[in-house]
């Protein structure tokens, strides 16, 4: 596709020279003003013909000479622009079955709504982290942007609910939507809860009134941005040193340091030990500073005695390889 691009330029510019040529030619040599020079060029090179301005035999042949290469190049023009039009078609047909394809073979993923500024965000952390994803966008422009940074982009309009199916929104383990208006986002939560129960739906409310309207939709998660950025201005005036340490437990700073969460499986080395035995402050370096429990309770601080069972979800602080290989660790021996 780039070879013909660059012929079919190529081509533009060689038909630039013929007309600038002949209205040269006739002018100087005819002695035709601009206007009638430039006509007499684009009749003969089109083959047009629809009276000469020249009637002299002796400008027959630069008429005959002009008119061979002009409708050459014309031809060669409307081939190369009826090949670019028609590979151009082909090319974008075949990615987005390619691109469907690989959405079809994705399971328990996160589907991204909306390739906004929360969107690029949003898909910086999943790459960071390996997680599986597919974006939803409806911008032409924005999906072509996102799809030139290498995110698996599917251009279609998140509000429809054949949108989500194609997106894989029955196997998905969760979804996030950034759409531009609170009643998209409601929208697309209800349909998503519809179609998969068991999806977590972090949504984004741009204004705070909608949260509720948010959650009663199904929504597990809801995101006011407004009121986030608001408390962490606060934080930083008010706790500066607690300010550092959240950003850097979250990513936002160099520092190889992180806070994510791990889920014990059955079976996995940790399953049945204590944290003080389970090699995970000695080996690896981390420190747990919360438990979730399967029925839902929260232990925070635990202590070097609690027990870790199969469902139990960690929270832990550490370096992100060795976050890596606790996350290994918990789901198998």
């Amino acid at each position: 596709m780039h070879r013909h691009r660059h012929l079919f330029r190529l081509s533009l510019c060689s038909l630039a020279a013929i007309l600038v040529g002949g209205t040269w030619g006739y002018m100087r040599l005819a002695g035709l003003n601009l206007r009638d020079a430039l006509y007499q060029t684009v009749i003969t090179v089109t083959t047009v013909g629809y009276s000469d301005l020249v009637e002299e035999p002796a400008y027959r042949p630069f008429t005959t000479v002009l008119a061979a290469i002009g409708a050459a190049n014309m031809t060669i023009l409307l081939s190369l622009l009826t090949v670019f039009l028609v590979e151009e078609q082909v090319f974008t047909a075949f990615g987005r079955r390619k691109m469907q394809k690989q959405v079809d073979s994705l399971k328990d993923h996160v589907i991204l709504c909306g390739y906004g500024n929360f969107g690029r965000a949003a898909t910086v952390e999943l790459q960071a982290h390996a997680v599986s994803y597919v974006v939803i966008e409806s911008s032409p422009e924005k999906a072509e942007a996102g799809r030139d940074a290498g995110h698996p982009i599917l251009g279609l309009d998140a509000t429809q609910e054949e949108s989500l199916v194609r997106a894989g929104v029955d196997r998905a383990e969760a979804l996030m939507t950034t759409l531009g208006t609170d009643a998209d986002n409601v929208y697309v939560t209800l349909t998503a809860k519809q179609r998969n129960p068991e999806i977590l739906v972090i949504a984004v409310a741009r204004d705070e009134r909608a949260e509720s309207k948010l959650r009663a939709a199904g929504a597990d998660r809801v995101i006011s941005p407004y009121r986030l950025g608001g408390s962490q201005m606060a934080r930083i005036v008010r706790h500066p040193t607690v300010a550092d340490f959240l950003d850097m437990a979250t990513g936002a700073n160099p520092m190889d340091f992180f806070m994510e969460q791990q889920e014990v499986c059955e079976g996995s080395r940790l399953a049945g030990h204590s944290l003080r035995d389970a090699p995970i402050r000695e080996e690896l370096g981390i420190t747990v500073i919360a438990v979730r429990r399967p029925e839902g309770a929260m232990m925070t601080n635990p202590t070097p005695d609690t027990m870790l069972n199969a469902g139990d979800v960690l929270v832990s602080l550490g370096p992100r390889e060795a976050l890596r290989k606790l996350e290994q660790m918990a789901r198998s021996r």
